[in-house]
């Protein structure tokens, strides 16, 4: 159900969305065979899981890849003026944005962290 209707949601410009720390999935096919996929093996089956919503069959399986966290995520808020000032800063490791018109928008980005600052 979630990973195949992308439910699962945490997401960042430097590991992509869940399905792109996703290695392997195994599905129950109509048919009743169970089929193995990855980038190389079923790529079409692989590349089609996320967004199927359980049309393609039955998901009893998936592998994935663990990225390393940290305690926290430091926060910024930070208002910009202009298009290309919005993506400019690649290190980050979550950005979110809300776009007041062509021209306003505030970035909200992220960093994991060991410690919470004690103020915040």
């Amino acid at each position: 159900g979630l990973v195949m209707g992308t439910g699962i949601e945490s997401s960042s410009h430097i590991y992509g969305l869940f399905q792109h720390i996703c290695v392997a999935f195994e599905l129950v096919l109509a048919d009743g065979s169970l089929v193995r996929c990855t980038e190389k093996e079923n790529s079409d089956l692989f590349y089609a899981v996320p967004w199927s919503c359980g049309t393609l069959g039955f998901l009893v399986a998936a592998e994935i890849r663990i990225i390393p966290v940290r305690k926290w995520v430091k926060l910024r808020y930070e208002p910009v003026r202009g298009l290309d000032a919005i993506c400019t800063n690649k290190e980050n490791q979550f950005v979110e944005g809300l776009q007041y018109s062509r021209d306003e928008a505030v970035i909200m980005t992220g960093t994991m962290t060991d410690h919470a600052e004690p103020d915040k």
